[in-house]
């Protein structure tokens, strides 16, 4: 018995291929459509129910709240509410003095503080010393 050679038809894999493109692009075609017309009636629809004099009203209440001048927020606790411009200066001031202080305290710190294993510190007593690792905080 003989073996017949597969003939493959090269024309109908090409139309195949062609028409199945020619699909994908106009059903990515049609949802984009739709998904446009989808969002341009939502957009109409927010404007035609937007409320802004109560957005204007709210952020001028807290425009307001935040440049106040300084007051008890809360006597009983010692809370006090400055401006916000000056309590960012207070903080740069604050920092220029002892940057350290910008730093967060390590959790092994915090261990130590609530009477558990002592931390580790550097000999300058401060922030733990990058050298040795480049520099990087995370190593390598």
């Amino acid at each position: 018995m003989g073996t017949e050679a597969d003939k493959t038809n090269n024309g109908v894999i090409g139309t195949i291929v062609a028409v199945g493109a020619f699909a994908m692009i106009a059903v990515s075609v049609a949802v984009t459509a739709m998904v446009r017309a989808q969002l341009r009636d939502l957009d109409d629809e927010r404007s035609t129910h937007a409320d802004l004099e109560t957005v204007r009203a709210l952020k001028s209440t807290q425009r307001s709240a935040l440049a106040q001048e300084p007051h008890w927020a809360d006597r009983s606790k010692g809370l006090a509410a400055i401006p916000l411009e000056r309590a960012m200066a207070l903080v740069k001031q604050e920092i220029a003095q002892n940057p350290r202080r910008a730093t967060p305290v390590m959790p092994s710190a915090k261990k130590e503080a609530d009477g558990g294993a002592p931390a580790p510190t550097s000999a300058s007593g401060g922030a733990p010393s990058t050298e040795g690792n480049g520099g990087s905080a995370g190593g390598h």
